[in-house]
């Protein structure tokens, strides 16, 4: 029981070693998966301070954290945060040298005003549902310049 709430104190105590980062729900589970260096690390902290500490309740604190730890890796590799992360960064990429290649075919370029004024109003559109024509494509049907 001793060592119980000794565990707790060391729980607080390491606590306040952290540091307070707001991150999603993926970051997290990410983060949780080095939850034992972290842990490790502020106990590390609070045994540096000189303070006598219950051995039975440090060696507790240690398990526990390499049993979470544990867990949260088993949990990143089962949902494969890693491998969609990876998938997303190469379809934006992909994306990118799509709308690139789309624009040279009709001899402009991103680095163009209209164009990049068109882009931003495209992915703003997409962002709220929205998949109307743009000012240009309408402009171009009605058989007039785009204007830009």
């Amino acid at each position: 029981m001793k060592a119980n709430q000794e565990a707790r104190k060391l729980r607080a105590q390491a606590a306040a070693y952290g540091d307070v980062v707001e991150r999603s729900p993926a970051e997290a589970l990410m983060g949780a998966a080095t939850t034992l260096d972290s842990v490790l690390r502020a106990l590390e902290g609070v045994a540096s301070t000189g303070r006598a500490v219950e051995p039975v309740a440090m060696l507790r604190e240690i398990r526990a954290a390499a049993t979470e730890s544990g867990k949260m890796q088993k949990m990143v590799q089962d949902a494969g945060l890693d491998e969609r992360r990876l998938r997303l960064e190469e379809q934006q990429v992909q994306l990118g040298d799509v709308v690139r290649l789309v624009l040279e075919a009709h001899g402009l370029t991103v680095s163009d005003a209209a164009v990049r004024a068109d882009l931003g109003e495209a992915l703003r559109r997409v962002g709220e549902g929205d998949r109307s024509p743009l000012r240009a494509v309408l402009a171009i049907e009605a058989g007039g310049s785009t204007g830009s």
